[in-house]
């Protein structure tokens, strides 16, 4: 499970927690935090997003249809994922058709933007014809958002869980912030963050994790189950040694 291919990439992604103590200037702080992100010279690339693969979604609902819907269409589950336009790239995860946000509908908002992005699951189970272009028909929640990309499939959540039927919506988000670096100097790398963080976000914890080592949770079972194989054959080892 640990060496499948999930359809992303999860490597030398650093993770800070968003702040906890949010303010009425909160969103324009959020952008700033990002912005200055960017300037950091071992800063590959960052993204932010209100939750990680390997932590789950936003929210589920279900009443999204196309605008022709089959009936029973309205009843079936969709997962939802909040992020901006960065966290496709960030993370590897590649489009079999169309595009990310841009910016500006990241800063107004998935509501105002009236534009989604979805996987091929919810292509399929939203009733798509397989291999039909999609970009730029819509779907109704309420109201209509224009479908304006299709992500390949990847395993959002561990190889435990079937791929759900996703659609990702725009925002400037803050409760994670993913940062691609490599490992040299990691910890002064990290430092500095924490220093802009701290200026940016103050009276939060500056707390951070890696994600990889994050999604691997996932496997804790199966990781003591595997220690405690190699614990009892070390023992069998050890009595056969002694004859």
């Amino acid at each position: 499970m640990k060496t499948e291919s999930l359809g992303m990439n999860l490597d030398q992604l650093l993770v800070i927690s968003g702040p906890t103590v949010s303010s009425e200037e909160q969103a324009e702080k959020n952008y700033t935090f990002k912005n200055q992100l960017k300037t950091l010279p071992f800063v590959q690339k960052q993204a932010a997003s209100n939750n990680i693969p390997g932590r789950g979604y936003n929210f589920s609902t279900a009443g999204i249809t196309m605008q022709n819907p089959q009936p029973g269409d309205e009843k079936k589950n969709y997962s939802m994922f909040i992020s901006d336009q960065n966290f496709f790239d960030t993370y590897g995860i590649s489009f079999v058709e169309g595009r990310t946000y841009t910016e500006e509908q990241a800063l107004t908002g998935w509501s105002n933007a009236g534009k989604v992005i979805i996987n091929q699951k919810a292509a399929a189970q939203l009733g798509f014809p397989a291999g039909e272009p999609i970009v730029g028909k819509k779907i109704v929640w309420g109201k209509e958002y224009e479908i304006i990309g299709v992500v390949k499939d990847y395993h959002h959540l561990s190889l435990h869980e079937t791929i759900n039927p996703t659609v990702y919506l725009p925002s400037v988000s803050y409760s994670y912030f993913t940062v691609k670096t490599d490992a040299a100097n990691m910890q002064a790398k990290i430092s500095q963050i924490k220093d802009m963080y701290k200026s940016i976000f103050p009276g939060n914890p500056f707390e951070y994790f890696f994600a990889d080592e994050s999604f691997d949770q996932q496997y804790k079972k199966e990781q003591d189950l595997g220690n405690l194989f190699i614990t009892a054959a070390l023992i069998a080892i050890f009595i056969a040694c002694l004859g």
